[in-house]
């Protein structure tokens, strides 16, 4: 049977300077971990650092990952298509309108809403 705590979710950051990132879950260690794995943008295999501390990782984590889920499901992916149909629509007017720009991007921001709740979500980033 296993016990609480035995593995953690930890966010794999790129020392290629590419800032290429992999989540995986590992057993629990002391200090931070290293792997080497595949980098997609430079081809070729690098050390990768544990980006998040293990403690931070605690039963706190899965409380917010829950929260932002139901973020993205309730606002994230409304507002997302809500705002990506605007973008599409309103982009052309950028070229010849150039009060459009900031509304643009804002738009823009908008369509990522969803990554950004989904990237919160799987590091259990706290809202406070």
């Amino acid at each position: 049977m296993a016990t609480k705590g035995r593995n953690v979710l930890v966010l794999f950051e790129s020392l290629a300077g590419t800032k290429h990132k992999y989540v995986r879950i590992r057993p629990k260690i002391d200090g931070p971990g290293e792997a080497v794995m595949f980098d997609p943008l430079v081809q070729e295999k690098c050390v990768r650092l544990s980006v998040l501390n293990e403690s931070k990782m605690g039963d706190c984590a899965l409380l917010w990952s829950v929260m932002w889920a139901v973020i993205l499901i309730v606002f994230g992916w409304p507002i997302g298509l809500i705002c990506a149909l605007f973008y599409c629509l309103l982009s052309p007017c950028a070229a010849c309108c150039h009060g459009c720009t900031e509304l643009i991007n804002l738009l823009d921001r908008g369509v990522k809403l969803p990554l950004t709740c989904s990237q919160n979500m799987v590091t259990g980033k706290s809202m406070c």
